[in-house]
Protein backbone atom coordinates (compact mmCIF):
# COMPACT_ATOMS: atom_id res chain seq x y z
CA UNK A 1 0.00 0.00 0.00
CA UNK A 2 1.29 3.94 -0.42
CA UNK A 3 2.11 5.84 2.53
CA UNK A 4 -0.85 8.46 1.86
CA UNK A 5 -3.17 7.29 4.73
CA UNK A 6 -2.80 6.78 8.35
CA UNK A 7 -2.54 3.23 10.28
CA UNK A 8 -2.84 3.62 14.04
CA UNK A 9 -1.34 0.80 15.92
CA UNK A 10 -0.40 0.07 19.90
CA UNK A 11 2.86 -1.59 21.36
CA UNK A 12 1.92 -3.26 24.62
CA UNK A 13 4.74 -3.49 27.51
CA UNK A 14 4.88 -5.79 29.96
CA UNK A 15 6.85 -3.09 32.49
CA UNK A 16 5.23 -0.31 34.30
CA UNK A 17 6.61 2.55 33.41
CA UNK A 18 8.15 4.87 30.29
CA UNK A 19 11.99 4.05 29.41
CA UNK A 20 14.17 5.95 27.07
CA UNK A 21 13.81 3.38 24.81
CA UNK A 22 10.26 3.94 23.68
CA UNK A 23 11.36 7.61 22.28
CA UNK A 24 14.00 5.87 20.39
CA UNK A 25 11.60 3.84 18.49
CA UNK A 26 8.90 6.74 18.21
CA UNK A 27 12.21 8.33 16.28
CA UNK A 28 11.49 6.04 13.50
CA UNK A 29 8.19 6.02 13.07
CA UNK A 30 7.39 6.67 9.77
CA UNK A 31 5.03 9.69 8.27
CA UNK A 32 1.54 8.53 8.19
CA UNK A 33 1.62 5.71 11.28
CA UNK A 34 0.54 6.55 14.32
CA UNK A 35 2.38 4.14 16.99
CA UNK A 36 0.57 4.13 20.86
CA UNK A 37 3.20 2.79 23.41
CA UNK A 38 1.35 1.44 26.34
CA UNK A 39 2.82 -0.29 29.39
CA UNK A 40 0.99 -2.49 31.12
CA UNK A 41 2.31 -2.49 34.52
CA UNK A 42 2.55 -6.28 34.49
CA UNK A 43 5.37 -7.48 36.81
CA UNK A 44 7.19 -5.66 39.85
CA UNK A 45 11.07 -7.09 40.38
CA UNK A 46 11.00 -9.98 38.23
CA UNK A 47 11.00 -10.77 34.84
CA UNK A 48 9.65 -14.36 36.45
CA UNK A 49 7.09 -12.76 37.28
CA UNK A 50 5.17 -12.94 33.49
CA UNK A 51 4.65 -16.36 33.78
CA UNK A 52 1.77 -15.77 35.83
CA UNK A 53 0.88 -12.68 33.65
CA UNK A 54 -0.85 -14.20 30.73
CA UNK A 55 -4.79 -13.74 31.49
CA UNK A 56 -4.30 -9.91 32.93
CA UNK A 57 -2.61 -8.99 29.38
CA UNK A 58 -5.04 -10.45 27.38
CA UNK A 59 -7.66 -8.40 28.87
CA UNK A 60 -5.83 -5.45 29.17
CA UNK A 61 -4.62 -5.77 25.32
CA UNK A 62 -8.24 -6.46 24.13
CA UNK A 63 -9.89 -3.49 26.21
CA UNK A 64 -7.10 -1.28 24.35
CA UNK A 65 -7.58 -2.71 20.92
CA UNK A 66 -11.35 -2.00 21.20
CA UNK A 67 -10.92 1.19 22.80
CA UNK A 68 -8.35 2.78 20.48
CA UNK A 69 -9.19 1.12 17.24
CA UNK A 70 -5.80 -0.07 16.73
CA UNK A 71 -5.26 -1.65 13.40
CA UNK A 72 -2.62 -4.19 14.99
CA UNK A 73 -0.64 -4.69 18.54
CA UNK A 74 2.64 -5.32 19.03
CA UNK A 75 3.54 -7.47 22.03
CA UNK A 76 7.25 -6.58 23.40
CA UNK A 77 9.39 -8.21 25.73
CA UNK A 78 10.44 -11.56 25.03
CA UNK A 79 10.26 -13.01 28.15
CA UNK A 80 6.43 -12.14 28.08
CA UNK A 81 5.89 -14.63 25.36
CA UNK A 82 8.18 -17.17 26.38
CA UNK A 83 6.39 -17.74 29.36
CA UNK A 84 3.16 -17.73 28.16
CA UNK A 85 3.46 -19.46 24.53
CA UNK A 86 -0.06 -19.32 23.72
CA UNK A 87 -0.71 -15.61 24.29
CA UNK A 88 0.39 -14.52 20.61
CA UNK A 89 -2.69 -16.71 19.29
CA UNK A 90 -5.24 -15.91 22.16
CA UNK A 91 -4.28 -12.75 21.66
CA UNK A 92 -5.12 -12.84 17.53
CA UNK A 93 -8.72 -14.53 18.78
CA UNK A 94 -9.62 -11.85 21.10
CA UNK A 95 -8.59 -8.45 19.00
CA UNK A 96 -9.81 -9.86 15.63
CA UNK A 97 -6.52 -7.74 14.51
CA UNK A 98 -2.58 -8.40 13.26
CA UNK A 99 -0.73 -9.10 16.22
CA UNK A 100 3.09 -9.87 16.33
CA UNK A 101 5.55 -10.14 19.07
CA UNK A 102 9.25 -9.41 19.91
CA UNK A 103 10.22 -12.92 19.33
CA UNK A 104 8.40 -13.28 15.96
CA UNK A 105 9.00 -9.84 14.22
CA UNK A 106 12.90 -10.37 15.05
CA UNK A 107 12.87 -13.87 13.57
CA UNK A 108 11.03 -12.75 10.62
CA UNK A 109 13.55 -10.24 10.37
CA UNK A 110 16.50 -12.35 10.79
CA UNK A 111 14.89 -14.40 7.93
CA UNK A 112 14.21 -11.23 5.70
CA UNK A 113 17.84 -10.72 5.80
CA UNK A 114 18.97 -13.88 4.91
CA UNK A 115 20.34 -14.91 8.63
CA UNK A 116 20.41 -17.88 10.12
CA UNK A 117 23.24 -17.59 12.54
CA UNK A 118 22.91 -14.58 14.95
CA UNK A 119 24.87 -13.25 17.68
CA UNK A 120 21.84 -12.84 20.52
CA UNK A 121 22.62 -9.62 22.54
CA UNK A 122 20.32 -9.77 26.00
CA UNK A 123 20.67 -7.97 29.67
CA UNK A 124 18.57 -11.18 30.59
CA UNK A 125 20.16 -14.40 32.94
CA UNK A 126 20.97 -17.91 31.80
CA UNK A 127 17.62 -19.18 32.21
CA UNK A 128 15.79 -16.41 30.31
CA UNK A 129 18.34 -16.71 27.63
CA UNK A 130 17.82 -20.16 27.18
CA UNK A 131 13.75 -19.75 26.92
CA UNK A 132 15.14 -16.96 23.56
CA UNK A 133 17.20 -19.63 22.59
CA UNK A 134 14.60 -22.51 22.31
CA UNK A 135 12.46 -20.16 20.63
CA UNK A 136 14.93 -19.53 18.22
CA UNK A 137 15.96 -22.74 17.17
CA UNK A 138 12.52 -23.75 16.69
CA UNK A 139 12.09 -20.72 14.10
CA UNK A 140 15.26 -22.40 12.33
CA UNK A 141 17.80 -19.36 13.57
CA UNK A 142 21.44 -20.40 15.17
CA UNK A 143 21.39 -18.34 18.35
CA UNK A 144 24.73 -17.66 19.72
CA UNK A 145 24.73 -15.94 22.72
CA UNK A 146 28.02 -14.30 24.63
CA UNK A 147 29.83 -15.94 27.06
CA UNK A 148 29.38 -13.16 30.08
CA UNK A 149 25.51 -12.36 30.80
CA UNK A 150 24.87 -8.50 30.74
CA UNK A 151 22.56 -8.68 33.69
CA UNK A 152 18.32 -7.53 34.11
CA UNK A 153 19.78 -4.76 37.14
CA UNK A 154 20.53 -0.90 37.67
CA UNK A 155 23.43 -1.35 35.25
CA UNK A 156 21.94 -2.72 32.69
CA UNK A 157 20.26 0.60 32.32
CA UNK A 158 23.20 2.58 32.37
CA UNK A 159 24.52 1.49 29.15
CA UNK A 160 25.00 4.17 27.03
CA UNK A 161 25.16 4.02 23.28
CA UNK A 162 29.08 3.62 23.02
CA UNK A 163 29.30 1.18 25.99
CA UNK A 164 26.61 -0.93 23.89
CA UNK A 165 28.54 -0.35 20.74
CA UNK A 166 31.93 -1.68 22.55
CA UNK A 167 30.10 -4.85 24.17
CA UNK A 168 28.33 -5.66 20.75
CA UNK A 169 32.09 -5.02 19.34
CA UNK A 170 33.20 -7.27 21.82
CA UNK A 171 31.16 -10.38 21.69
CA UNK A 172 31.18 -10.31 17.54
CA UNK A 173 34.91 -10.70 17.97
CA UNK A 174 34.55 -13.72 20.23
CA UNK A 175 31.68 -14.97 17.92
CA UNK A 176 32.13 -17.18 14.81
CA UNK A 177 30.50 -17.11 11.83
CA UNK A 178 27.49 -14.90 12.74
CA UNK A 179 25.31 -13.51 9.58
CA UNK A 180 23.59 -10.53 12.34
CA UNK A 181 23.27 -9.64 15.59
CA UNK A 182 19.97 -9.41 17.06
CA UNK A 183 19.24 -7.38 20.14
CA UNK A 184 16.12 -8.26 22.43
CA UNK A 185 15.66 -6.42 26.04
CA UNK A 186 15.50 -2.36 26.01
CA UNK A 187 17.46 -2.45 28.99
CA UNK A 188 20.20 -3.13 26.18
CA UNK A 189 19.08 -0.44 23.56
CA UNK A 190 21.28 -0.66 20.31
CA UNK A 191 19.06 1.97 18.97
CA UNK A 192 21.91 5.09 19.33
CA UNK A 193 24.25 3.16 17.71
CA UNK A 194 22.83 0.70 15.48
CA UNK A 195 23.76 2.34 11.97
CA UNK A 196 27.28 3.09 13.23
CA UNK A 197 27.54 -0.84 14.14
CA UNK A 198 26.25 -1.82 10.77
CA UNK A 199 28.46 0.66 8.91
CA UNK A 200 31.51 -0.75 11.28
CA UNK A 201 30.60 -4.57 11.72
CA UNK A 202 29.42 -5.16 8.33
CA UNK A 203 26.36 -7.36 9.45
CA UNK A 204 22.53 -6.34 9.80
CA UNK A 205 21.69 -5.77 12.90
CA UNK A 206 18.00 -6.76 14.08
CA UNK A 207 16.48 -4.75 17.35
CA UNK A 208 13.19 -5.83 18.65
CA UNK A 209 11.65 -2.70 18.60
CA UNK A 210 12.29 -1.43 15.20
CA UNK A 211 11.19 -4.79 14.19
CA UNK A 212 7.97 -5.34 15.47
CA UNK A 213 7.39 -1.87 13.77
CA UNK A 214 8.63 -3.16 10.06
CA UNK A 215 6.71 -6.60 10.94
CA UNK A 216 3.44 -5.15 12.33
CA UNK A 217 3.07 -2.57 9.17
CA UNK A 218 3.68 -5.68 6.99
CA UNK A 219 1.28 -7.49 8.07
CA UNK A 220 -1.00 -4.77 7.52
CA UNK A 221 -0.09 -4.68 3.94
CA UNK A 222 2.45 -1.90 4.77
CA UNK A 223 5.73 -0.56 2.48
CA UNK A 224 7.13 2.07 4.71
CA UNK A 225 10.30 2.23 4.10
CA UNK A 226 12.73 4.69 6.13
CA UNK A 227 16.30 6.73 6.09
CA UNK A 228 16.84 6.28 9.29
CA UNK A 229 16.96 2.96 11.82
CA UNK A 230 19.39 1.31 9.73
CA UNK A 231 19.22 -1.78 6.89
CA UNK A 232 16.01 -3.31 8.22
CA UNK A 233 14.03 0.08 7.61
CA UNK A 234 15.70 1.29 5.13
CA UNK A 235 15.62 -1.69 2.51
CA UNK A 236 11.97 -2.63 3.82
CA UNK A 237 12.41 -6.40 3.01
CA UNK A 238 9.40 -8.40 2.00
CA UNK A 239 8.26 -10.80 4.79
CA UNK A 240 9.58 -14.64 4.33
CA UNK A 241 7.39 -17.20 4.86
CA UNK A 242 9.14 -19.66 7.87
Amino acid sequence: MTASHAVHIGFVSPNAKWGAHYDDLLALVPDGVQVDIQPLGLYRTSLNELSEAGGDHLAKTTQLVAERGWAGVAVTGAPMQVQNKDLPERLRAATGVPVTTALESSTAALRALSAERALVMTPFDASMNALVGEYLKGAGIDAVFPETALGTGPGALALSADEVYELAKGALMAASDVEAIYFQGARLNPLGCLERMEADFSVPIVASNPAMLWNLLSLLGEHRPSGVGGRLLRDWPALVDA
